[in-house]
């Protein structure tokens, strides 16, 4: 029993000690927080070109380096997005020839069927209209109330 209990003991010990170093942490970081958000604010007016007159020579050589640094990244990255871009255009552009390809030869088929159908009608025309010409109408305008005339 004895040694369970130092057993327990110390476990507690052990996780009282851990949160207690967790606090102390926690501490330090929340004193600290202020003057970090203050540094970052500071660093990001400069980054955008403002209260750089109490910066010196080497900070500003520092600021054009990162400013640099970051515009490259930038400028690649556009690039590579608009390869992607590049390259799914012309994977659509294929897709689509090989799909107007394929429209076109189904025209062509249809196209080279229609003349038969069409030819079918005509002689169905000429059958229609060379029996019109065997047939007269007669057609009176007359004016007034029928049969009145």
């Amino acid at each position: 029993m004895t040694i369970e209990r130092y057993m327990m003991h110390t476990k507690d010990a052990g996780i009282s000690k851990k949160a207690t170093e967790q606090s102390t942490q926690l501490k330090f970081e929340a004193t600290s927080m202020p003057e970090r958000i203050k540094f970052l604010e500071d660093h990001m007016r400069k980054l955008l070109g403002e209260d750089l007159v109490s910066s010196s020579v080497q900070e500003l050589n520092e600021l054009e380096l990162q400013l640099e640094t970051s515009l490259n990244s930038i400028k690649q990255t556009r690039r590579r997005l608009l390869l992607e871009k590049i390259a799914r255009l012309n994977e659509e552009e294929t897709e689509l020839l090989k799909e107007n390809a394929l429209l076109r030869q189904q025209v062509k088929y249809k196209s080279e069927a229609m003349p038969k159908l069409t030819a079918i009608q005509e002689a169905d025309l000429d059958d229609h209209a060379s029996q019109g010409k065997n047939m007269e109408v007669d057609t009176e305008l007359m004016i007034g109330m029928p049969g009145s005339g």
